[in-house]
């Protein structure tokens, strides 16, 4: 009884490997948040299509809108941040103030790209003043953690948002992907 069982655990063994083996590669997910204080639905879906379209290798795209009207979504972004379930962070002035963490929840852009990538960068780079326990100034900067790409029409058509913000979120689990759409943005 005891050789059958290793012979039947020894093919169920072997047929595992060979199903593991055969296994699809899995798609590359990317999870994008288009965060503002008035996001249109209809604009979540254009940008979602137009990104689609550029990025068909990232099949498992998850973009999603937030309006930041409510002050329980500015918390669930945080989250979502934290949690790493935001590479991407497309928004508004006003929200990236208010979800930046003087800079702490985005990666600084010479950390991610080389001098030569960020020369082709259109926009200006985002910067956020430090603040001390008490919420007081400190007169210190964080170092440029995003793109401020108000000036490229291709983006605030695509986007939607009239003063469109770009940041790479500190917590990603994807940064090739999230390089690769920032790149495509930051260049449009």
């Amino acid at each position: 009884m005891t050789k059958k069982l290793c012979v039947l655990t020894a093919l169920l063994l072997n047929f595992m490997l060979l199903f593991s083996a055969c296994k699809k590669e899995e798609a590359i997910s990317l999870y994008v948040e288009l965060a503002a204080y008035r996001v249109q639905g209809e604009a979540v879906n254009n940008f979602d299509k137009k990104l689609r379209e550029a990025f068909p290798q990232y099949a498992d795209m998850n973009i999603k809108g937030s309006s930041l009207d409510d002050p329980g979504v500015a918390f669930q972004i945080v989250v979502f941040m934290f949690t790493n379930e935001v590479e991407l962070f497309i928004c508004d002035a006003s929200a990236s103030t208010k979800l930046a963490a003087q800079g702490d929840n985005f990666f600084a852009l010479e950390d991610v790209f080389t001098e030569e990538e960020i020369a082709t960068f259109k926009g200006k780079g985002v910067v956020f003043e430090k603040e001390d326990d008490w919420s007081n100034p400190t007169g210190e900067y964080s170092r440029v953690c995003g793109l401020d790409l108000s000036d490229s029409e291709a983006v605030v058509e695509l986007t939607s948002l009239p003063n469109p913000q770009i940041f790479i979120v500190a917590s990603t689990k994807n940064m090739e992907a999230a390089k690769e759409v920032f790149k495509y943005l930051a260049t449009l």
